[in-house]
């Protein structure tokens, strides 16, 4: 007597899971980049900003130490999930613009991600082109 199959639909369900499972794993830790030049903390409705490297495109848009990033081509940062989302959505040589917010004003800068020269690899790296208030 042999036993049943499983209906093939559950096929589809399971290999579905394990590619989402393999994407997530991707951008995790081989996918393209992008290598912020700063350290920042979630806390109260946006991204706080606790240091910034030197010499980083930040510094050259004019982020600084204690802004706070609200917001990314209108999606709001709120949370690590939401900065994964906009992470993961961001494509090389389109700019974006972020707003945020220093002391009591808001200021607005755009960067634009372009592959490092010469490389042959696909990680990203941030590079500044305006910046406006």
């Amino acid at each position: 007597m042999s036993t049943p199959r499983a209906p093939w639909w559950m096929y589809i369900v399971a290999a579905s899971y394990i590619a989402s499972v393999a994407l997530y794993f991707y951008q995790v830790f081989g996918g393209p980049h992008i290598m912020p030049g700063f350290e920042g903390r979630f806390t109260g409705g946006g991204m706080a900003v606790l240091s910034v490297y030197p010499n980083s495109p930040e510094v050259r848009a004019g982020l600084k130490e204690g802004d706070r990033v609200l917001a990314v081509d209108g999606q709001v940062v709120r949370n690590v999930r939401d900065w994964e989302a906009i992470r993961a959505n961001t494509e090389v040589g389109r700019p974006q613009r972020w707003q945020i917010s220093r002391a009591s004003e808001r200021l607005e800068m755009t960067l634009r991600f372009r592959a490092p020269v010469g490389a042959n690899s696909c990680r990203a790296m941030p590079c500044p082109i305006t910046r406006s208030c």
